[in-house]
C-alpha cells in the first residue's frame, strides 16, 4: 500500500526548497523578506508561489496536494478472459 497523501506532502516540501534555492541564488544581494514578497503571495489561505503578468494577472504554482487522490477499483481476476488475450502468453 502507498500512502499517496504524504508523498504529495514531501513532494511539495521538496518543491519549495528547490525554488527557495533558485531565487536565493538568482537574487543574491537580495534579503530574504525581499525575495518572499517577490515570489511568494497570499493565496486562498497560505503563501503560495506565484508570478505576475504586466496586464496584472496572476498565475500560481499548483502543489501535489491540491490534486485529488482517486483510489483504483479493484480488478476482479476473470482468468477464463486473460488466458485468451493474445499478449497475456508470452510467444
Amino acid at each position: 500500500a502507498v500512502v499517496s497523501k504524504k508523498t504529495f506532502r514531501d513532494l511539495d516540501h521538496l518543491v519549495y526548497q528547490k525554488l527557495w534555492r533558485w531565487a536565493r541564488r538568482r537574487h543574491s544581494n537580495k534579503n530574504n523578506d525581499w525575495i518572499s514578497q517577490k515570489y511568494w503571495h497570499s493565496g486562498e489561505n497560505r503563501k503560495e508561489f506565484s508570478c505576475s503578468y504586466e496586464d496584472g494577472s496572476r498565475v500560481k504554482l499548483l502543489k501535489h496536494t491540491e490534486v485529488p487522490i482517486v483510489r483504483q477499483e479493484n480488478v476482479n481476476k476473470d482468468w477464463f478472459y486473460w488466458s485468451r488475450q493474445k499478449d497475456f502468453h508470452s510467444t
